[in-house]
Protein backbone atom coordinates (compact mmCIF):
# COMPACT_ATOMS: atom_id res chain seq x y z
CA UNK A 1 0.00 0.00 0.00
CA UNK A 2 1.11 3.35 -1.04
CA UNK A 3 1.48 6.33 1.54
CA UNK A 4 0.71 9.86 0.98
CA UNK A 5 1.61 13.10 2.96
CA UNK A 6 -0.31 14.69 4.87
CA UNK A 7 0.21 18.43 6.00
CA UNK A 8 -2.50 20.20 8.26
CA UNK A 9 -1.74 24.03 8.33
CA UNK A 10 -4.50 25.23 10.60
CA UNK A 11 -2.43 27.79 11.72
CA UNK A 12 -4.36 30.54 10.07
CA UNK A 13 -1.92 32.14 7.15
CA UNK A 14 -2.69 35.29 4.48
CA UNK A 15 -3.54 34.41 0.66
CA UNK A 16 0.11 35.41 -0.34
CA UNK A 17 1.51 33.16 2.32
CA UNK A 18 -0.41 29.59 1.43
CA UNK A 19 -0.34 30.10 -2.52
CA UNK A 20 3.16 30.60 -1.57
CA UNK A 21 2.90 27.17 -0.45
CA UNK A 22 1.10 24.91 -2.50
CA UNK A 23 3.24 26.09 -5.62
CA UNK A 24 6.58 25.28 -3.53
CA UNK A 25 5.39 21.83 -2.80
CA UNK A 26 4.42 21.48 -6.75
CA UNK A 27 7.80 22.69 -7.79
CA UNK A 28 9.58 20.58 -5.77
CA UNK A 29 7.53 17.46 -6.30
CA UNK A 30 8.39 18.45 -10.27
CA UNK A 31 12.10 18.46 -9.54
CA UNK A 32 11.60 14.91 -7.71
CA UNK A 33 10.01 13.42 -10.75
CA UNK A 34 12.70 15.03 -12.65
CA UNK A 35 15.47 13.55 -10.90
CA UNK A 36 13.82 9.72 -11.09
CA UNK A 37 12.86 7.26 -13.26
CA UNK A 38 10.05 5.25 -12.09
CA UNK A 39 9.66 5.63 -8.56
CA UNK A 40 6.91 6.12 -6.94
CA UNK A 41 6.52 9.99 -5.73
CA UNK A 42 4.09 10.28 -2.59
CA UNK A 43 1.18 12.83 -3.90
CA UNK A 44 0.46 15.39 -0.99
CA UNK A 45 -2.81 16.49 0.75
CA UNK A 46 -2.68 19.69 2.34
CA UNK A 47 -5.62 21.13 4.62
CA UNK A 48 -4.92 25.04 5.17
CA UNK A 49 -6.97 28.03 6.69
CA UNK A 50 -6.99 32.24 6.10
CA UNK A 51 -6.11 34.45 8.96
CA UNK A 52 -8.55 37.30 7.13
CA UNK A 53 -11.28 37.20 4.74
CA UNK A 54 -9.24 37.18 0.81
CA UNK A 55 -10.37 37.20 -2.77
CA UNK A 56 -8.54 34.52 -4.81
CA UNK A 57 -8.57 34.90 -8.28
CA UNK A 58 -7.99 32.36 -10.76
CA UNK A 59 -4.80 32.59 -13.28
CA UNK A 60 -6.51 33.72 -16.17
CA UNK A 61 -8.74 36.36 -14.33
CA UNK A 62 -9.01 40.47 -14.90
CA UNK A 63 -7.93 42.15 -11.78
CA UNK A 64 -9.53 44.99 -12.55
CA UNK A 65 -13.51 43.50 -12.72
CA UNK A 66 -12.04 43.69 -8.28
CA UNK A 67 -9.70 45.78 -8.37
CA UNK A 68 -12.36 48.63 -6.48
CA UNK A 69 -14.26 46.46 -4.81
CA UNK A 70 -13.59 46.78 -1.26
CA UNK A 71 -10.01 48.33 -1.43
CA UNK A 72 -9.37 46.90 1.92
CA UNK A 73 -9.97 43.04 1.30
CA UNK A 74 -6.13 41.40 0.39
CA UNK A 75 -6.44 39.82 -2.99
CA UNK A 76 -4.23 37.06 -4.31
CA UNK A 77 -4.12 35.43 -7.61
CA UNK A 78 -4.03 31.50 -8.22
CA UNK A 79 -2.14 29.23 -10.68
CA UNK A 80 -4.85 27.45 -10.59
CA UNK A 81 -7.86 28.26 -13.42
CA UNK A 82 -11.33 29.10 -12.55
CA UNK A 83 -13.75 31.48 -11.02
CA UNK A 84 -12.52 34.14 -8.16
CA UNK A 85 -13.76 33.15 -4.24
CA UNK A 86 -13.98 34.78 -1.73
CA UNK A 87 -12.42 32.50 1.52
CA UNK A 88 -13.14 33.11 4.82
CA UNK A 89 -11.50 32.32 8.24
CA UNK A 90 -11.78 29.24 10.02
CA UNK A 91 -14.30 27.96 11.17
CA UNK A 92 -16.36 29.12 8.15
CA UNK A 93 -14.23 27.58 5.44
CA UNK A 94 -11.68 24.85 4.96
CA UNK A 95 -9.59 25.07 1.82
CA UNK A 96 -7.54 22.25 0.27
CA UNK A 97 -4.80 21.14 -1.87
CA UNK A 98 -3.60 18.13 -3.51
CA UNK A 99 -0.16 18.11 -5.41
CA UNK A 100 0.15 14.62 -7.94
CA UNK A 101 2.43 13.37 -10.27
CA UNK A 102 0.17 13.19 -13.25
CA UNK A 103 1.04 9.74 -13.83
CA UNK A 104 0.89 8.34 -10.56
CA UNK A 105 -1.15 5.14 -10.36
CA UNK A 106 -3.60 6.65 -8.62
CA UNK A 107 -5.12 8.64 -11.05
CA UNK A 108 -4.26 6.02 -14.35
CA UNK A 109 -7.60 4.75 -15.55
CA UNK A 110 -7.44 1.32 -17.74
CA UNK A 111 -4.36 2.95 -18.74
CA UNK A 112 -5.18 6.26 -19.39
CA UNK A 113 -2.67 8.26 -17.85
CA UNK A 114 -2.99 12.16 -17.20
CA UNK A 115 -6.94 12.37 -17.59
CA UNK A 116 -7.81 15.77 -15.87
CA UNK A 117 -11.57 14.40 -15.88
CA UNK A 118 -10.74 11.38 -14.11
CA UNK A 119 -8.61 13.13 -11.40
CA UNK A 120 -11.32 15.57 -11.29
CA UNK A 121 -13.73 12.45 -10.18
CA UNK A 122 -11.58 10.34 -8.59
CA UNK A 123 -10.79 13.21 -5.90
CA UNK A 124 -14.60 14.67 -6.22
CA UNK A 125 -15.63 10.82 -5.50
CA UNK A 126 -13.71 10.67 -2.07
CA UNK A 127 -14.84 13.97 -0.66
CA UNK A 128 -18.88 12.51 -1.58
CA UNK A 129 -17.80 9.41 0.58
CA UNK A 130 -16.26 12.26 3.42
CA UNK A 131 -19.70 13.66 3.11
CA UNK A 132 -21.70 10.30 3.66
CA UNK A 133 -19.62 9.74 6.38
CA UNK A 134 -21.54 13.04 8.09
CA UNK A 135 -24.50 11.82 7.29
CA UNK A 136 -24.74 14.40 3.66
CA UNK A 137 -25.89 13.09 0.72
CA UNK A 138 -23.36 14.73 -2.15
CA UNK A 139 -23.09 14.14 -6.11
CA UNK A 140 -21.32 15.41 -9.12
CA UNK A 141 -22.79 17.75 -11.59
CA UNK A 142 -20.75 18.21 -14.38
CA UNK A 143 -21.34 21.72 -16.77
CA UNK A 144 -23.65 19.76 -18.71
CA UNK A 145 -26.07 19.33 -15.77
CA UNK A 146 -24.78 15.38 -16.06
CA UNK A 147 -25.87 13.99 -12.30
CA UNK A 148 -23.83 11.30 -11.20
CA UNK A 149 -21.28 9.29 -9.28
CA UNK A 150 -20.52 6.59 -11.74
CA UNK A 151 -16.44 7.41 -12.75
CA UNK A 152 -16.79 4.69 -15.75
CA UNK A 153 -18.18 6.69 -18.22
CA UNK A 154 -16.88 10.17 -17.56
CA UNK A 155 -12.87 9.44 -17.51
CA UNK A 156 -12.09 9.84 -21.06
CA UNK A 157 -13.95 12.81 -21.43
CA UNK A 158 -12.52 16.72 -21.52
CA UNK A 159 -15.13 18.94 -19.13
CA UNK A 160 -16.34 21.73 -20.05
CA UNK A 161 -15.68 24.99 -18.63
CA UNK A 162 -17.91 27.34 -16.95
CA UNK A 163 -18.31 30.81 -18.51
CA UNK A 164 -19.28 32.36 -14.87
CA UNK A 165 -16.49 34.72 -13.14
CA UNK A 166 -17.38 33.53 -9.69
CA UNK A 167 -16.26 29.88 -8.59
CA UNK A 168 -19.37 29.41 -6.17
CA UNK A 169 -21.97 30.18 -8.59
CA UNK A 170 -22.43 27.12 -10.98
CA UNK A 171 -21.28 23.57 -10.83
CA UNK A 172 -18.57 22.85 -13.42
CA UNK A 173 -15.41 19.97 -13.57
CA UNK A 174 -17.32 17.21 -11.56
CA UNK A 175 -17.92 19.08 -8.71
CA UNK A 176 -19.30 18.39 -5.10
CA UNK A 177 -22.97 19.63 -4.79
CA UNK A 178 -25.97 19.08 -2.54
CA UNK A 179 -29.38 19.05 -3.95
CA UNK A 180 -28.00 21.01 -6.68
CA UNK A 181 -26.09 23.63 -5.23
CA UNK A 182 -22.33 23.29 -5.41
CA UNK A 183 -20.96 22.92 -1.32
CA UNK A 184 -16.70 22.29 -2.89
CA UNK A 185 -15.14 24.41 -5.68
CA UNK A 186 -12.86 23.21 -7.21
CA UNK A 187 -9.34 23.97 -9.96
CA UNK A 188 -6.30 22.82 -10.80
CA UNK A 189 -2.81 23.30 -12.66
CA UNK A 190 -1.18 20.71 -14.26
CA UNK A 191 1.58 20.47 -16.44
CA UNK A 192 3.20 17.46 -17.92
CA UNK A 193 4.87 16.30 -14.44
CA UNK A 194 2.52 17.40 -12.03
CA UNK A 195 -0.98 18.79 -11.41
CA UNK A 196 -2.08 20.73 -7.99
CA UNK A 197 -5.80 20.78 -7.48
CA UNK A 198 -7.03 23.58 -4.80
CA UNK A 199 -10.61 23.49 -3.24
CA UNK A 200 -12.67 25.34 -1.31
CA UNK A 201 -15.05 23.58 1.44
CA UNK A 202 -17.80 25.66 2.53
CA UNK A 203 -18.69 25.48 6.59
CA UNK A 204 -20.90 28.77 6.74
CA UNK A 205 -21.40 31.29 4.85
CA UNK A 206 -21.18 35.17 5.66
CA UNK A 207 -23.84 36.34 3.56
CA UNK A 208 -23.31 40.23 3.83
CA UNK A 209 -19.42 40.19 3.11
CA UNK A 210 -19.84 37.87 0.29
CA UNK A 211 -22.80 39.84 -1.68
CA UNK A 212 -21.08 42.73 -1.13
CA UNK A 213 -17.91 41.42 -3.70
CA UNK A 214 -20.19 39.01 -5.92
CA UNK A 215 -23.58 41.06 -5.86
CA UNK A 216 -27.01 40.99 -4.41
CA UNK A 217 -28.32 37.04 -4.37
CA UNK A 218 -24.83 35.18 -5.64
CA UNK A 219 -25.09 33.71 -1.73
CA UNK A 220 -28.05 31.51 -2.47
CA UNK A 221 -26.21 29.98 -5.78
CA UNK A 222 -24.33 27.69 -3.45
CA UNK A 223 -24.76 25.28 -0.07
CA UNK A 224 -23.00 25.21 3.36
CA UNK A 225 -22.52 22.46 5.56
CA UNK A 226 -24.52 24.53 8.36
CA UNK A 227 -26.91 25.12 6.27
CA UNK A 228 -27.30 21.38 5.36
CA UNK A 229 -27.79 20.69 8.79
CA UNK A 230 -24.29 19.29 9.36
CA UNK A 231 -21.89 20.76 12.57
CA UNK A 232 -18.67 19.34 12.40
CA UNK A 233 -15.24 20.94 13.04
CA UNK A 234 -12.85 21.62 10.29
CA UNK A 235 -10.57 19.39 12.21
CA UNK A 236 -13.05 16.72 12.62
CA UNK A 237 -14.24 17.14 9.17
CA UNK A 238 -10.37 16.29 7.97
CA UNK A 239 -10.78 13.12 10.18
CA UNK A 240 -13.62 11.74 7.81
CA UNK A 241 -11.90 12.99 4.70
CA UNK A 242 -8.80 11.29 5.54
CA UNK A 243 -10.53 8.20 6.27
CA UNK A 244 -12.46 8.85 2.90
CA UNK A 245 -9.08 9.29 0.91
CA UNK A 246 -7.60 6.10 2.09
CA UNK A 247 -10.72 4.17 0.63
CA UNK A 248 -10.74 6.02 -2.42
CA UNK A 249 -6.99 5.41 -3.42
CA UNK A 250 -6.30 2.12 -1.35
CA UNK A 251 -3.54 4.33 0.55
CA UNK A 252 -1.92 5.35 3.73
CA UNK A 253 -1.17 8.88 4.96
CA UNK A 254 1.99 10.20 6.39
CA UNK A 255 1.13 13.51 8.51
CA UNK A 256 4.43 15.97 8.02
CA UNK A 257 5.66 19.07 7.62
CA UNK A 258 7.73 21.76 5.05
CA UNK A 259 11.19 20.02 4.42
CA UNK A 260 13.84 22.49 4.61
CA UNK A 261 13.91 22.88 0.70
CA UNK A 262 10.23 23.54 0.86
CA UNK A 263 10.34 26.06 2.96
CA UNK A 264 13.08 27.69 1.22
CA UNK A 265 11.13 27.60 -2.16
CA UNK A 266 8.49 29.03 -0.28
CA UNK A 267 10.16 32.00 0.88
CA UNK A 268 11.27 32.96 -2.83
CA UNK A 269 7.69 32.26 -3.99
CA UNK A 270 5.84 34.43 -1.21
CA UNK A 271 8.50 37.20 -1.90
CA UNK A 272 9.48 37.32 -5.20
CA UNK A 273 5.59 36.85 -5.97
CA UNK A 274 2.69 36.53 -4.27
CA UNK A 275 3.18 39.51 -2.57
CA UNK A 276 3.68 41.94 -5.65
CA UNK A 277 1.13 43.82 -7.50
CA UNK A 278 2.77 42.35 -10.20
CA UNK A 279 2.04 38.69 -10.41
CA UNK A 280 -1.57 39.87 -8.64
CA UNK A 281 -2.53 42.47 -11.06
CA UNK A 282 -1.17 41.67 -14.20
CA UNK A 283 0.05 37.44 -14.22
CA UNK A 284 3.66 38.70 -14.01
CA UNK A 285 6.13 35.77 -13.45
CA UNK A 286 9.01 35.82 -10.92
CA UNK A 287 12.21 36.89 -12.27
CA UNK A 288 13.80 35.08 -9.16
CA UNK A 289 15.41 32.00 -9.88
CA UNK A 290 13.13 29.28 -9.06
CA UNK A 291 15.67 26.76 -8.66
CA UNK A 292 17.50 25.83 -5.41
CA UNK A 293 20.69 23.48 -4.88
CA UNK A 294 18.81 20.61 -5.46
CA UNK A 295 15.48 21.95 -7.57
CA UNK A 296 15.91 22.64 -10.73
CA UNK A 297 13.58 25.36 -12.78
CA UNK A 298 10.78 23.71 -14.95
Amino acid sequence: MNSWRLLKDLAPLSGAENMAIDEALMQVMRASISATSGDYIAPILRFYSWKEATLSMGYRQDYQKYADINTRLPKVRRITGGGAVLHNKAPLELTYSLIAPVNTDEFCFEGLKGSIRYSYGKISHAFINALNLVGLKGEFVSCSGEKSNDLTNRAKGSPKKSLNDTCFSSSCFEEVTVKGRKLIGSAQKRDKLVFLQQGSIVFGKDKRAYENVFGEGTSDLFTSLAEEGVTVTPEGFIVKVVNAFSEEFNIGFSESCLSTKEKDLVDKFFNGKYQLAGWTEYREQPKFDKSTAVIKSA
